[in-house]
């Protein structure tokens, strides 16, 4: 049986360095007199090694504002921009695995945290500002222009928590080979709260008579917020060779067996397939996809050779040449076929763009991963009313050859033995962002084991679970568990969701949800602040709600915390009505005079500031529809203060009749409508 999915998840965003990533510093007061002396800055600030909770500066960005502009009689001040995706990417990377990689293992380099610090100077009169924004996250990947247009920004918080999807675009049912030469990868990104203390590879194995077993294949401990899992899919990786199965399916859960990832199927081809090779390339996710070749194919040679011309002066014998070589070198091409995809023909050619457009590919042999070059610079990836489709792909090996040899697999180790030792400290957090009283080596060095000498040239590499040479945590001395240098602050908010199981006449009311201080904690500043905004967006929810949620018998005395200088905006029609206060620019309507402080039409259940003209505010009711009337009352503190007939799409009318006390701080207001 498929594990339940994991529920009450909270996804983290971050940001693709391979799209534009751009900053905005908002622009200096506009009651300067004088702009033209304004300067921005943006200092970068990035981890000194992979996993490293110390940042250090890149670089400092200068820059001026855009003039202001006029606009529909407006002024706008856009601030200066800042363009930083180039700078971020040359600091991630790509991470293949390692040949017939058969362990779940954690890719360091395709995530990185980030910091931005701010300064504005300049000005008359003068100004001088110092912000330092919250850790942000950058991803090494991108999508294409029309998707990142309208998932840019939520691609990760939003589309991979409704589709939980490993970073791949290929299909989700796949027809693999059961040969020991295949490979097949997965990726995986954990950008959610809470972070799972272990990974399980499931499985649900198939058999020709229709039995089924669900079984665990692989697991890895500890893996960190925002870390990607690297998964082996292939048969033979998998051990699943001799089995005797026709298909399997493949996800991943938690130490609880919930399942956090897409279900993907695997169908074992019963055919033999004597021209079947395989290509192993980075898509555009960060991942690595392994595309089967099944099409004829050729290599080609290509030689290269280096003549110098030799003095005769005499040379008389027959064996004298007087042209020698004295280099020659070899270019390999391959050509060859993807054969008829025989499913979802259509969907397979379009994604060979996938391939066209990769910057690291290689071809999967018994020797290993052979780096190539794709050379076939056009290829036509659409293609209307086709039946049978097929496409030639060229590659040219990236290494020139200049030796011949026809050697076995090698299966001896290097004449001096090597290994490897750790180097740093990284102390290990539990999934409340504290310390665990443990530690791990940050990195490993590769030394000589007959002298300890450090191995030539200097050779160091992430110290994470799931490599082979991985050294694992122990506790150490003097960490206390539970212990934290920035705990959170606390969190005392109402939640967004109302109580829908009172009884019979009784109105559900939302549910006060409190995040003790130093519930969590960080490493860096702000870190346990967005562990705990995250436990927040947890409880906010209906079946909390639910429990904690009030009943009261009178919803327009409903029970709310104020802040300081604001009064309660709350409605049972959110979306029809419009709450507008022209003098002071404030409401939910998009045509507010001077709307500097405009909140959705939807928006419900919110605090709404007090002006220095609180007699202003004026209610009306939008709508598709026209023609219609409604009743509105409105209520402040549970006292009924207007009722009136509205027409809809007209207005505006008074908040409060005439002779009822403006609206004041601390106030809650209910307005109800009533449709004829």
């Amino acid at each position: 049986m498929i594990d339940a999915l994991a529920q009450n998840l909270v996804f983290q965003p971050l940001a693709f360095s391979r799209n534009r990533l751009e900053v905005l510093i908002d622009p200096a007061d506009t009651a300067l007199t004088d702009r033209s002396n304004l300067r921005y800055a943006l200092t970068l600030l990035v981890p000194n090694y992979p996993q490293s909770t110390t940042f250090e500066e890149l670089t400092t960005l200068s820059g001026r504002e855009r003039p202001p502009v006029i606009s529909a009689g407006a002024m706008r001040y856009d601030g200066a921009q800042f363009r930083i995706d180039e700078l971020l990417d040359g600091f991630l990377q790509v991470q293949k695995p390692f040949p017939r990689q058969a362990v779940l293992g954690i890719v360091p380099s395709l995530t990185m945290p980030y910091c931005l610090h701010e300064r504005v100077t300049g000005g008359t009169p003068a100004v001088s500002t110092d912000v330092t924004r919250p850790k942000m996250w950058v991803f090494a990947g991108g999508l294409d222009r029309a998707d990142f247009a309208g998932w840019g920004t939520n691609f990760f918080n939003t589309y991979l928590a409704a589709k939980r999807q490993f970073l791949t675009w290929q299909p989700a049912d796949k027809v693999v080979s059961g040969d020991v030469l295949a490979e097949e990868y997965l990726y995986f990104l954990i950008n959610f709260t809470p972070t799972p203390t272990q990974i399980r590879l499931k499985a649900q194995l198939t058999w020709p008579d229709g039995r089924q077993e669900t079984c665990q294949l692989l697991a890895l401990d500890s893996p960190v917020l925002n870390s990607v899992v690297s998964v082996p899919a292939g048969v033979a990786q998998l051990g699943l060779v001799g089995e005797g199965i026709t298909s399997y399916q493949l996800w991943l859960s938690n130490q609880n067996d919930e399942r956090l990832s897409e279900v993907r199927t695997y169908r074992i081809d019963p055919e033999y397939r004597p021209d079947q090779r395989w290509v192993l390339f980075a898509n555009s996710l960060g991942g690595f996809d392994t595309v089967r070749l099944l099409g004829q194919g050729s290599e080609t040679m290509t030689a290269n050779w280096a003549i110098t011309e030799q003095d005769q002066f005499g040379s008389t014998a027959i064996d004298f040449a007087s042209m020698r070589v004295v280099n020659v070198d070899a270019d390999n091409t391959l050509t060859v076929s993807t054969g008829y995809f025989e499913e979802k023909g259509s969907y397979w050619l379009q994604y060979l763009t996938e391939l066209m457009l990769t910057r690291a590919v290689y071809q999967i042999t018994e020797k290993g991963h052979i780096p190539l070059l794709l050379t076939t610079a056009e290829l036509t990836n659409k293609q209307d009313n086709s039946d049978v489709i097929a496409r030639t792909l060229t590659f040219k090996r990236a290494n020139q050859e200049n030796n011949y040899s026809q050697l076995p697999v090698a299966t001896s180790g290097p004449v001096r033995p090597t290994a490897w030792r750790g180097e740093g400290a990284v102390i290990l957090l539990r999934p409340d962002g504290k310390r665990s009283g443990a530690g791990r080596p940050l990195k490993l060095q590769k030394y000589y084991v007959d002298d300890s000498s450090l191995f030539k040239p200097v050779t160091e590499k992430p110290n994470l679970p799931g490599d082979p040479d991985y050294i694992p945590e122990i506790m150490i001395p003097g960490i206390a568990a539970g212990s934290t240098p920035y705990p959170s602050t606390a969190i005392i908010r109402e939640g967004t969701f109302f109580r829908d199981n009172c009884p019979t006449g009784q109105t559900g009311q939302n549910a006060a949800i409190s995040i003790a201080a130093g519930a969590f904690g960080g490493e860096n500043p702000g870190d346990a602040d967005v562990l705990a905004e995250a436990e927040f967006t947890r409880l906010n929810n209906q079946v909390y709600a639910n429990i904690y949620g009030g009943c009261s018998l009178n919803p327009y005395d409903y029970p709310a915390t104020v802040g300081a200088g604001n009064w309660r905006f709350r409605t049972n029609a959110p979306g029809r009505i419009v709450l507008r206060n022209d003098t002071a620019g404030l409401g939910n309507a998009w045509f507010a005079v001077n709307g500097a402080n405009l909140f959705p039409l939807t928006a419900n259940d919110r605090d709404v500031p007090v002006t220095s003209s609180p007699g202003d505010w004026t209610i009306g009711i939008t709508t598709a529809g026209s023609g219609g009337v409604s009743t509105v009352k409105t209520y402040r503190n549970g006292v009924l203060v207007a009722s009136r007939r509205l027409a809809w799409n007209a207005g505006p009318f008074r908040l409060l009749d005439a002779g009822v006390a403006v609206v004041a701080a601390g106030d809650r207001i209910f307005i109800e409508e009533i449709l004829d």
